[in-house]
C-alpha cells in the first residue's frame, strides 16, 4: 500500500530560503487551520518554532540553541515559559516563568542532573569499588536484616533500614532484600559494562559519559557503607492508607509503584535518603520488574529527576531500558549488551535533551 502524501494527510508544506544560513518551513493543518513555522540556522545550529492559529495568534514558541532550550506555551490562562540551561556534566537548570502583562515573571527553579544534587553520603572509595567489581560471586551490595527496634524500623546492613515491609511480595522483607540485591547488582554492573565498553571511545563526550557512570556508581554505593552519615530507608506503604491519593494518581495523574526520597528534592525530610514502595502495586509485578523498579528509584539518588516535558530524553528510563529491557522482553544480568540500540542511545543523549533528530553513536 502506498503511503499517503503530505497533502493527502491534510497539510500544506512550503519551504523558503531566507538567506545563506537560514531556512523557513511552514506546515499548515487544513483541518485546524493552525500553522507551524520552523526557522533553522545552519551557522549556529539553532532552531525556532512558532505555532499560530488561523487568526495568527501565537499558541506555542520554542527556541533551541547551544546549551539552552526555551519553550513558551500561550494556551494556559497564564502563559508559561520553560528555560533549560545545560551544563557540561549533562545536568541542567529548569527555570519556569509565568506571563504577567507584557513581562515574563520568574515562578520557580529546579536543578536537574548530577552536578545539581546535594549528596547525602560520601562516595565509595575507588579501591573498594574495584574489589567488589572483581568479586563476581557476590552482589555489589549485599544486605542482611536484623530485629525490629523501638522506632518500628528493621535494621538492614549495611547502613539501611526498612519499615512496614512485611507485606512485600512474596515473603515480606526477606523477598525485598533478595530483590534489592538482584536489582542493584544488575543495574550497577550494567553501568560498569557501559564504562568498560565506551571508556576509550573516539568521541570525547562519550568517554566523559562513560567515566561519569563509574563516578555515579561510587556515589550510589556510598549510601550502603557501614558508618555512613545517613541511613538509607526502604519504607513500604499501600494504596489504601494515607498514601492512597498519591499512589493511585489523584495527585500525580498516574499510578505510582515507588518513588525516591533524595537529598536534592527532599533534603531535611524524614527517611531521606530512601525509597517508598507501593506494596499493593508491587504485588502485580514480576520479580524482574520489581528489581528493575528498585534500581530505577535508586538511580534517582544519582541526581537525575524526571522532566516535566515528555518530549525530552530521560536518562533514568534510558538506563533502565539498557540494563533491564522491557516487561515483555526482560533482560537478565547475563544478557546485558552495552552495544545494543537502547544502550547506544543512552550514550548519545543528555538528560532533558530534545529527542528530535538526535543520532545514536556508532561503535
Amino acid at each position: 500500500m502506498d503511503l499517503l502524501s503530505f497533502e493527502q494527510l491534510g497539510f500544506t508544506l512550503t519551504t523558503k530560503q531566507l538567506d545563506a544560513n537560514r531556512t523557513r518551513i511552514e506546515i499548515k493543518d487544513k483541518l485546524t487551520e493552525e500553522t507551524l513555522i520552523i526557522t533553522q540556522n545552519v551557522l549556529d545550529m539553532s532552531e525556532e518554532k512558532k505555532l499560530i492559529d488561523k487568526n495568527r495568534k501565537l499558541l506555542f514558541h520554542s527556541l533551541r540553541k547551544d546549551n539552552e532550550i526555551q519553550e513558551a506555551d500561550y494556551t494556559h490562562t497564564l502563559p508559561t515559559k520553560k528555560v533549560r540551561s545545560f551544563n557540561a556534566t549533562g545536568g541542567y537548570t529548569l527555570r519556569i516563568f509565568k506571563k504577567q502583562g507584557t513581562s515574563w515573571v520568574w515562578f520557580k527553579e529546579k536543578n536537574v542532573g548530577i552536578s545539581a544534587t546535594m549528596q547525602c553520603n560520601a562516595s565509595l572509595e575507588d579501591a573498594e569499588l574495584l574489589r567488589r567489581i572483581n568479586n563476581l560471586r557476590r552482589p555489589l551490595i549485599s544486605f542482611s536484616h536484623g530485629d525490629q527496634n523501638r522506632s518500628g524500623y528493621h535494621p538492614i546492613q549495611p547502613n539501611s533500614r526498612s519499615k512496614n515491609c512485611q507485606d512485600y511480595p512474596s515473603q515480606g522483607e526477606s523477598s525485598m532484600i533478595r530483590d534489592l540485591e538482584g536489582g542493584f547488582n544488575q543495574g550497577l554492573r550494567c553501568m560498569n559494562s557501559l564504562y568498560e565498553q565506551y571508556k576509550n571511545h573516539a568521541d570525547a563526550r562519550v568517554r566523559a559519559k562513560a567515566a561519569g557512570f563509574r563516578t555515579l556508581m561510587k556515589k550510589l554505593m556510598g549510601n550502603f557503607v557501614p558508618g555512613a552519615r545517613l541511613p538509607f530507608t526502604f519504607k513500604c506503604e499501600n494504596d489504601v492508607g494515607s498514601w492512597a491519593n498519591y499512589f493511585t494518581g489523584e495527585i500525580t495523574k498516574k499510578d505510582v509503584y515507588a518513588f525516591a526520597k533524595t537529598c536534592g528534592e527532599n533534603g531535611g525530610e524524614k527517611d531521606v535518603p530512601g525509597i517508598v514502595l507501593n506494596t499493593t502495586a508491587f504485588r502485580t509485578l514480576s520479580r524482574h520488574d520489581r528489581k528493575s523498579t528498585l534500581f530505577h528509584e535508586l538511580f534517582h539518588h544519582a541526581g537525575y529527576y524526571h522532566d516535566e516535558d515528555s518530549n525530552t530524553y530521560d536518562v533514568v528510563y534510558g538506563l533502565q531500558s539498557c540494563c533491564f529491557g522491557a516487561s515483555d522482553a526482560p533482560r537478565s544480568i547475563t544478557q546485558i549488551d552495552p552495544s545494543d540500540f537502547s544502550c547506544r542511545r543512552l550514550m548519545s543523549q543528555n538528560h532533558g535533551q530534545s529527542e528530535d533528530g538526535v543520532p545514536n553513536i556508532q561503535d
